[in-house]
Parts: C-alpha cells; structure tokens; sequence
C-alpha cells in the first residue's frame, strides 16, 4: 500500500492521542503535525515510532505538502475556523476531522456547513462506537425509555454535552431536536486559559416524545463524575456509570469498560483507508445539534456574563 500523508493540527493533550493511535496503525504512515509551540516537538523525541511510520514537525502552514489523505484539526474550538479557511488555501485533503465543539457561535457553525456541502469531514463525537453504547442502544428500544439524563460533578456540559445529544439524537433521528430550557448556575473558566464551562441544567427534548437532560454539579472534593440514567418509568430505568464503570438495567448489573481515545483513532484510521468511510457523525449530521446548542449557551453568557458578546468561549 502507498504511502500516506496525515495532517494533525494542534499538538496538545487531545492531539497526542490522535497520534498514538495514528501509531498504532499497521500502515506505511508520514505524519505531519502542525504546532506554533516548538517546545510541543521534544515530545516526539520520546514516542515509539516504526519503521513504517515517519513524524515531521511544522511551525507554519507553508512548508506542509499539498496533497493529504486526512487532516484533522485539534485544535482549540475559538481558532478552528480561522486554520480552516488558511488550510484551504494551501493543502487538498481527501478527509476532514474536527475535533468537538466545532466553533463557539452561529456565524462559523454556517461557515463550517457550506464549507463541508461538498467535502468529506467527520467532527470528533465518538460515544455511539463504544461496545457498551451499542449495547445500550439495544435496551434503549427495547425499553421504549421516555427520558434521559445525564448527572454529575465537574463533567462540562459546554466540553462533552454534545456527545450525549448526537448520541441520542442519532438513536432517535427520525425526531427533531428541539432546545426547552437551561437554567445557569454559575460560569467558571477551566484549566485551559480563556476557556469557560457551565454549572446548571440543560433540558431538551426530540419532538416534545423523550425528554433530555443534562446536569452538571459543583464538586469540590470530586473530579469528575458522569452518570447516564434512562427511564421507562419511576421505577423501570437504565443506569450507566462512566466512573464506576459500571451498567444496570433494573436489578441486573454488570461491569464495562471505556476504550481510550487513541483506540477510536486507530478504529477511525483503519476505516477510512479500507471502507472510505468511518463510524463518526458527519459533519453535516451534527451542524443542526450544534447550532440548538451553541445557541443556548451563548444565551446564557449574554445574560450573565457579557451583554454585547458574538461567541461563547466552550472547547
């Protein structure tokens, strides 16, 4: 098989489990990553590469090859549009991956969704590949649940509530997503600088038949806790816990595991190459969830934060 040429934008924590699972490939790889920060590329130093695999560092756009089989874009949410359109300008890539929230308002979300009407591009939203998600999906219809809620401390609704509405929404796709309420607690800004997330509760529904709900809870003594329950009635329910790791439906219970990231790469990688196609939304299947939710929270931050703000600051 020929070689072939990756683009990984954004060298961060999340690009590093790009690449690890990039590596673990069986393909004859050249990998370009794309970092401003130069300090980024002594970390390569210490990975394990292979004979097959080869890793070039790039600080600027211009000294990239022209031709790309996929490009992916890690980078954070607020610049992500901006290395897209200066992407364009100067590789062809056959595949596009974002990586989660696309953008931070409704401006660039229509940018994105024009830019992909004739491209090829997946966003980063992965939870319906895991094993114990496709279990789910099989109780879920079997159950005919009538809500969902996902609960927890410190989880992000801004960072990781869209995996949990495309999750369900791709279940239920036949149905409408429509945006009901979201009350705010409070706005904190994370670990990453000039990032903020949401306390509160966000509640939506598909077509007014299944109620969703997300809540995320201030905790200072937990780190992060995220427990999806799924009801049929008050007392018939599903219960998945991604700390404990474990899933129980009704009086049965049973233990699971979460697959790390770099898996989904690898999984991802090995699909595009063999079947051009992978198991992520497209881009243009989550551009509606997308805009219902950047919506709702730039809401909140005009009303409790800045007045007069275009974006809200979620990655």
């Amino acid at each position: 098989m020929e070689c072939k040429k990756i683009l990984l934008v954004g060298f961060g924590k999340v690009g590093f489990r790009y690449l690890e699972g990039i590596l673990k490939t069986k393909y004859h790889l050249e990998i370009h990553l794309l970092e401003k920060d130069l300090k980024r590329k002594k970390i390569i130093d210490n990975i394990n590469t292979y004979p097959e695999k080869k890793i070039i560092f790039h600080q600027k756009i211009k000294t990239l090859p022209k031709l790309f089989f996929l490009t992916i874009i890690s980078t954070r949410a607020d610049v992500r549009v901006l290395i897209l359109k200066k992407l364009s300008k100067n590789i062809k890539t056959k595949n596009w991956i974002l990586e989660k929230p696309l953008c931070q308002n409704l401006k660039d979300l229509n940018y994105i969704e024009k830019f992909f009407i004739n491209r090829k591009g997946w966003v980063n939203l992965n939870r319906y590949s895991n094993k114990y998600f496709k279990k789910l999906k099989k109780d879920i219809y079997k159950f005919k649940i009538n809500k969902m809620k996902v609960s927890g401390y410190n989880w992000g609704i801004g960072c990781n509530g869209l995996h949990y509405i495309q999750y369900i929404s791709k279940l239920f796709q036949k149905q409408k997503l429509q945006f009901k309420s979201l009350r705010t607690d409070r706005w904190y800004e994370t670990k990453r600088k000039g990032i903020w997330d949401i306390y509160g509760v966000l509640k939506m529904s598909l077509e007014g038949k299944l109620d969703l709900i997300l809540e995320n809870k201030f905790h200072h003594k937990i780190k992060k806790t995220t427990i999806l329950t799924f009801y049929k009635n008050k007392k018939e329910k599903i219960v998945l816990d991604e700390k404990s790791l474990f899933y129980k439906k009704n009086n049965f219970k049973n233990k699971i595991s979460i697959p790390a990231v770099s898996k989904d790469t690898t999984k991802i990688l090995i699909e595009l190459i063999n079947k051009n196609n992978c198991f992520l939304p497209k881009i243009s299947e989550a551009i509606e969830i997308h805009k219902i939710f950047v919506s709702a929270l730039l809401t909140s931050w005009r009303t409790t934060k800045s007045k007069n703000a275009i974006k809200v600051p979620i990655s």
